[in-house]
């Protein structure tokens, strides 16, 4: 038997990273170049990103079976993001969620929202800066796992 035969025996362990399913995500954002950028940038870690432009229609794609997170914007029209955190932690409390935003909540608005984490969105040069918010998401996920 060559080398490039097949032998019948079974691998006793795959190796972590064939094992590993994707990240699945859920991607909330009315301005779409800003989702685009965040969709391509958690593509380009190999994570599955469904993305919505707004609240009714993230409302219609989230299954907190299928999304390990989500990431949304708060400054859409009436301030949707405020209604879609306090949604999803409905549906799912332990959801892990980022509100990302121009317009930062106060302490008192924090905790009636009810996400996870808050992020200031910064708009560098050539767009916002993905890798904060993907990074923050990526972190909550494996302490809530």
């Amino acid at each position: 038997m060559n080398k490039y035969q097949h032998t019948g025996e079974q691998p006793s362990e795959l190796p972590d990273l064939l094992k590993k399913e994707p990240t699945k995500i859920l991607l909330v954002e009315d301005e779409e170049n800003q989702r685009r950028q965040l969709q391509k940038a958690a593509q380009r870690r190999g994570w599955i990103c469904d993305t919505a432009s707004g609240k009714e229609e993230a409302k219609k794609i989230f299954s907190p079976t299928h999304h390990q997170g989500v990431i949304t914007d708060r400054d859409m029209p009436d301030k949707e993001g405020d209604e879609l955190v306090r949604y999803i932690k409905e549906q799912s409390p332990t959801t892990p969620v980022i509100m990302y935003t121009a317009n930062p909540p106060t302490d008192t608005e924090k905790q009636t929202i009810g996400a996870d984490k808050y992020i200031t969105k910064k708009i560098a040069e050539h767009g916002i800066k993905t890798d904060e918010v993907l990074d923050t998401i990526e972190q909550i996920i494996k302490q809530k796992n």
